[in-house]
């Protein structure tokens, strides 16, 4: 992680402390059909072509509570196509109290300008390296357009990184005279998209580390900060959003609250757009719409940003476009509840918690950050230690029938428990979500699990084998066998309070080997999965070719305790044994076979 987000993150866990919990009453809905549109009549936009250099405007945000204060704006000049053909760059200078300690920050983005009484854009980008009252405005019209697009079905697609605008020699120059700083300044040159500040509740430093790391990997536009947390919602506030006001495109509800902070633009009927930009780019998605109260602007050098809390919910995010995000209110999203019960065998303590999704895209992520908050809660530590971990992946298929992957596992880890145990779940998730067969739907996670510092482990030791032709069981680095007999072997493993026992499991060479091959004696190795495919895209799915057979896979995939005896050979196809075992299996040994 960059030191830049780690000084964000450390600005923000003592101040939102202080802020409170913005939560909500009720559990998870279960419609996403968007509410009818009644976008009538549409904003009056100042004409995108009449914006000169010169002009003066009003901007609204909101800088602490939920009531939006005005700031004053200046137009610098017009980059035509600056943001992308047909949508112009304009860049603003802002002023007034509001503004004058921190200038344009993360979170400003969808603040709209008006001129003349009319709209004219939203605050969208900034120029952090030169003056921070120095910024971009995404031209009124093209947000405005986006009141006209259907309601999409949502589908997922690969995020894109947040864009910036290079401005023309001629813009760069006023840029640099209005920050009073040399045309070759430094940030004089690029206006970048704002990135969005990304409240998250039930984190601890090394989750929101960790998180952030993630997003920082995938270019991601966003700031993660603690926050409080926002209940599933079960009723709109009655009280609907205006222009000005902060608004949280939500991903998750509960225990792990997750919500992008920006301000609402403008709104037509049920109909709002918010932020300028996107958030992830994904067209048609799905989002809840809540508001936003805004603790504080923390001010940086390198990037200020609004410390948020989420409050009442108000509808869906149905549309993630080029210049903006589109709400509906009145509506109540389909949420996959993630539940999980734990219990500390050590300390005797368990706790059930829940988060619901409402973003596909976020459900691992989601999955894995509840799956580490839980257990971190219960086994009071971060350290050593095992966990067994029993889950339930409900969905529905594309034909509306029902599906289910039941899966456990046991994880060791000398490090970091709880962290490492919600890997392969997280990982299942992803792959099932993003199969190559058909478009499901996941609707629910439970998971079980039991956590302990004990070691629960059995590490391979001395393997013995027998044959026909060396029938004495010992141990034989290299064993003379017959094509498809079964091998003996015997498993010496070595438990964490240094008992050792014996296993005792065969190893079938296969009908038509003729030289011989390697037996590798070795602890279970799962399906990996594709933690984040929602997020990046991509797929690592099994050799399989249906996904009645994916779930198989994944549902008889090895396990950490499995004890497995894998023969490869010169002929035939190479062949496995399973024995489960109560530890995590650690060590390995190979055995030569040779035929005859």
């Amino acid at each position: 992680m960059s030191s830049r987000r780690r000084v964000v993150i450390a600005a923000t866990a003592l101040a939102v402390v202080a802020a409170g919990t913005a939560g909500l009453a009720g559990r998870h809905g279960t419609s996403t059909a968007a509410a009818a549109s009644t976008c009538s009549p549409a904003p009056a936009v100042f004409p995108e072509s009449s914006l000169k250099a010169g002009m003066t405007g009003t901007g609204y945000t909101v800088i602490q509570g939920t009531k939006p204060v005005a700031f004053g704006v200046k137009v610098l000049g017009v980059l035509p196509d600056g943001i992308a053909p047909g949508v112009d760059f304009v860049a603003i200078q802002v002023s007034g109290w509001a503004v004058q300690k921190t200038g344009i920050a993360a979170g400003f983005s969808g603040s709209p300008v008006y001129i003349d009484g009319k709209l004219a854009g939203a605050v969208s980008y900034g120029f952090y390296a030169s003056d921070p009252t120095i910024g971009g405005m995404t031209p009124a019209q093209p947000m405005v357009d986006l009141f006209g697009y259907p309601t999409g079905t949502f589908g997922a697609a690969t995020p894109k990184p947040a864009t910036s605008v290079k401005l023309s020699p001629a813009l760069r120059s006023t840029v640099a005279h209005a920050a009073g700083v040399p045309t070759t300044a430094a940030g004089t040159g690029t206006a970048r998209e704002l990135p969005v500040p990304l409240a998250e509740s039930g984190l601890n430093d090394r989750e929101m580390n960790h998180v952030q790391g993630f997003l920082d990997r995938g270019s991601l536009p966003f700031l993660a900060y603690r926050a409080g947390t926002a209940s599933a919602p079960s009723s709109v506030d009655p009280a609907p959003l205006v222009p000005g006001d902060s608004v949280s495109a939500t991903i998750s509800y509960g225990d792990v609250t997750f919500a992008g902070i920006g301000t609402l633009t403008a709104t037509c009927g049920n109909e709002s757009v918010s932020f300028g930009h996107p958030m992830l780019f994904n067209g048609s998605t799905l989002l809840g719409m809540n508001g936003a109260n805004v603790v504080t602007v923390v001010p940086s050098i390198l990037e200020p940003f609004k410390l948020a809390n989420v409050t009442g919910f108000h509808g869906i995010i149905d549309q993630d476009r080029l210049t903006g995000i589109r709400g509906i209110e009145g509506t109540l999203p389909a949420l996959t509840a993630i539940t999980e019960t734990v219990t500390n065998t050590d300390l005797g303590r368990s706790r059930t918690g829940e988060t619901d999704v409402a973003s596909p895209d976020f459900l691992a992520l989601v999955a894995n950050a509840h799956v580490i908050s839980d257990e971190d809660v219960v086994f009071d530590r971060i350290g050593d230690g095992s966990a067994n971990l029993t889950w339930t992946i409900n969905g529905t298929r594309a034909n509306g029938s029902p599906f289910t992957l039941n899966r456990s596992d046991l994880y060791y880890s000398p490090y970091d428990i709880s962290f490492d145990s919600g890997n392969e779940i997280t990982g299942e998730i992803g792959q099932i979500q993003n199969n190559r067969f058909e478009k499901v739907r996941i609707t629910s996670v439970h998971v079980t699990s039991s956590i302990t510092q004990q070691h629960l482990t059995a590490q391979i030791v001395k393997v013995e084998t027998s044959s026909r032709l060396q029938p004495t069981l010992a141990v034989h680095p290299l064993l003379h066998v017959l094509p498809g007999e079964s091998v003996k072997l015997a498993v010496w493993l070595r438990h964490a309070d240094g008992s050792e026992t014996i296993s005792y499991t065969r190893a079938n060479v296969p009908e038509n080997d003729r030289f011989g091959g390697i037996l590798f004696v070795r602890g279970g190795i799962p399906l990996g999965g594709c933690q984040y495919c929602g997020i990046f895209g991509g797929q690592s799915t099994p050799n399989v070719s249906s996904f009645d057979a994916l779930l198989a896979a994944y549902a008889n995939s090895e396990r950490y305790s499995d004890l497995v005896a894998a023969v490869s050979g010169t002929g035939g196809a190479p062949s496995k044994t399973i024995l489960p075992r109560s530890g995590v299996i650690t060590g390995h040994a190979f055995i030569r076979l040779v035929v005859g």
